[in-house]
């Protein structure tokens, strides 16, 4: 307990501090917030770092709800708990809402709560094409010119066709070069 309790000290301290980026991630949450999204996050990582962590990258704006498991006394059992708690917290639309995330953990917890998963195939946890269930969608990000970012494998006709992206925003989240 005293060596987990020194690791929270020093992440919580500096060690966050040494959380990169991955390319083309904060360019697509620009897009997606400009575009009228509502973001949110559900991780299992602490509330702490993760608001930390999020204000390092200068990302904390574009999130309106931020869940962990530790938020709530007591806390939550698992993932798919604080998926259901988020969206009755916010009474956010059934049948809008997806899950994005980079573990099979991630695809259950959205399956558990009806929604769609994107499985972002480029994460921490990278999903393997073998390990998704068939009706997962790959999210795979690339750069156009300008800077734009563009969502390919189908990531990008599923979020206008679903979620009215209008043309000038759907520009920035394109399966097209």
């Amino acid at each position: 307990e005293r060596l987990a309790d020194g690791f929270k000290a020093s992440y919580d301290s500096e060690g966050y501090k040494q959380t990169a980026a991955y390319a083309g991630v904060g360019t697509m949450l620009e897009a997606l917030k400009s575009a009228g999204l509502q973001l949110s996050i559900a991780t299992n990582k602490r509330i702490l770092p993760t608001r930390l962590i999020l204000a390092h990258l200068g990302w904390l704006g574009y999130f309106e709800h931020i869940y962990a498991l530790d938020l709530f006394e007591p806390r939550l059992p698992d993932k798919a708990a604080m998926i259901a708690r988020l969206l009755a917290d916010h009474e956010l639309p059934e049948g809008r809402s997806i899950y994005i995330g980079d573990r099979s953990e991630d695809g259950e917890s959205a399956d558990a709560n009806q929604l769609p998963f994107i499985a972002a195939t480029w994460g921490y946890g990278s999903i393997e094409a073998a390990a998704m269930a068939g009706h997962w969608r790959p999210l795979f990000l690339r750069f156009a010119r300008g800077g734009k970012v563009i969502a390919t494998g189908g990531t990008a006709d599923y979020l206008a066709q679903h979620y009215d992206l209008n043309t000038a925003h759907s520009q920035a989240v394109t399966d097209e070069w």
